[in-house]
């Protein structure tokens, strides 16, 4: 069935009402160009199971609102969604409106817009992104976040889950920063820890690796297993040594000092909550992630 929405504005608005629900059976539901879906209410918008919702518009999700994809069926098309929320404090896993991008901050970003997009983007090699993209604006500048995307495997465009790594528009949409990034192929969520700013952000197959490409001698280090529980191990090239070696947060601060340590060091992890750190050395940064 082939349901589109040729109004140039639907609001959906009750804010009489506690937190809801409303959701959308199976079947195409098409959201024309020409259409602004605002959804006012206080309410969760479930796409079930057999929905295929395709997005050539805007939909406007107010504070309060939120939407659920289905895994497999994710909201397509050349529109938008979006969202602007104001925190009075810093954010911690916050995922604006449930589009599948949370960020934790150190510092509070007062308003923050959030808008997501399904296009892919082609870097100048000619690499082509994940078919999801966000913009992330605030009025206060963020200069340390974790970025925490969520994707779903049909927009990988033939990528591996295993090779994306987060990636920032650095000079238009065709020149992009890329970041360390931890795979969760089980939750399919790529998170980077070390953002230094907001903007427009995707998922390329950069293949990255998680040393620091300034110091080819950083490469070699790695961290296992990923995401680690109750211990996690350093590799690197036989005989060599980190020193100074820090455990670092999301917010940047230090959690642990390990000092000196060398390849198949086990790192404990007890009393570490579940997130997203950094292993800091010499002129090495590993990022990993505790579960």
């Amino acid at each position: 069935m082939h349901r589109p929405l040729f109004m140039a504005l639907l609001v959906i608005s009750a804010p009489d009402l506690a937190f809801g629900q409303m959701s959308s059976g199976p079947g195409a539901m098409v959201i024309d160009s020409a259409t602004v879906l605002r959804i006012d209410a206080p309410v969760n918008w479930t796409l079930d199971p057999g929905t295929s919702l395709v997005n050539n518009g805007i939909i406007l999700l107010g504070p309060e609102a939120t939407i659920t994809e289905q895994t497999g069926a994710p909201i397509s098309g050349d529109g938008v969604e979006r969202i602007a929320l104001t925190f009075a404090g810093p954010l911690v896993g916050e995922e604006p409106g449930g589009l599948g991008l949370a960020l934790t901050t150190s510092t509070s970003p007062d308003s923050l817009m959030v808008v997501r997009g399904h296009r892919s983007y082609t870097d100048t090699s000619g690499t082509m992104s994940i078919a999801r993209w966000f913009d992330v604006r605030s009025t206060m500048p963020v200069t340390g976040a974790s970025l925490a995307l969520h994707y779903d495997t049909t927009e990988l465009n033939g990528a591996s889950e295993a090779d994306l790594a987060l990636g920032r528009a650095s000079a238009g949409d065709s020149l992009w920063t890329s970041y360390p990034t931890l795979s969760d192929l089980n939750m399919h969520v790529a998170t980077a820890p070390m953002v230094d700013s907001l903007g427009l952000f995707t998922l390329f197959p950069f293949t990255l690796s998680t040393g620091s490409p300034a110091h080819p001698e950083a490469l070699a280090w790695h961290l296992g297993p990923i995401p680690a529980h109750e211990n996690i191990f350093v590799l690197g090239p036989s005989g060599a040594t980190l020193t100074h070696a820090v455990l670092v947060d999301a917010h940047g601060r230090i959690v642990r000092s390990l000092g000196r340590i060398i390849s198949g060091t086990a790192i404990e992890l007890a009393g570490l909550a579940p997130g997203a750190y950094m292993l800091q050395a010499d002129r090495t940064t590993v990022p990993f992630l505790v579960r």
